[in-house]
């Protein structure tokens, strides 16, 4: 059923895996799904937008633990549940991270309320990342919020070369910039 197979990998792709080295033993350490098998049943679109944040969380965790040399927290805090996914602490200065995986350009109104948060936690800087794989956005380069300089928009952390996707290690030195010097 050709319904079924988009159907599964809409909800996983398997580009993430060879996309990103080591992603996969560490889903299969964590007892993780690798695969989704294609079926006739109809997986409700409530359940797979929860499920991809907490993949996008997850794959967002792992580029920054085993490409970076920052450490990401989950935010403990309950009145600040789901605000951000993680917190990076730089020189006693705490920044929020929000880990996506959408498959579209995010829209200005799904941004909006970024700043709001970033007042309610009582930090100055945030790093908005993409995790799901996009040919569209493949290359993309990250870019400053255009009303706030201090939020960090990442459309997409891979990069295609002759029709293949891998992480962008670029875009993780434009993270380490905007960290260590809180610009680009």
């Amino acid at each position: 059923n050709h319904d079924a197979k988009y159907n599964a990998q809409y909800i996983l792709p398997q580009n993430i895996f060879t996309a990103i080295t080591g992603l996969k033993d560490h889903f299969i350490k964590k007892d993780y799904a690798t695969q989704i098998e294609p079926s006739k049943f109809w997986i409700p679109e409530r359940f797979i937008q929860v499920y991809h944040g907490k993949l996008g969380e997850e794959i967002v965790n792992f580029v920054f633990e085993q490409y970076s040399n920052f450490k990401l927290t989950e935010i403990s805090n309950i009145e600040h549940f789901e605000f951000f996914d993680f917190l990076l602490e730089y020189n006693d200065e705490k920044i929020a991270v929000d880990a996506k995986f959408w498959r579209k350009e995010p829209k200005d109104n799904k941004l909006d309320n970024i700043e709001n948060k970033l007042k309610l936690m009582d930090l100055n800087r945030a790093i908005i990342i993409n995790s799901r794989p996009n040919d569209d956005y493949a290359n993309n380069e990250p870019r400053l919020d255009k009303e706030n300089k201090n939020i960090l928009l990442i459309d997409n952390i891979y990069e295609k070369k002759d029709n293949e996707l891998s992480l962008n290690k670029k875009i993780l030195d434009k993270i380490q910039t905007f960290i260590e010097k809180g610009h680009l």
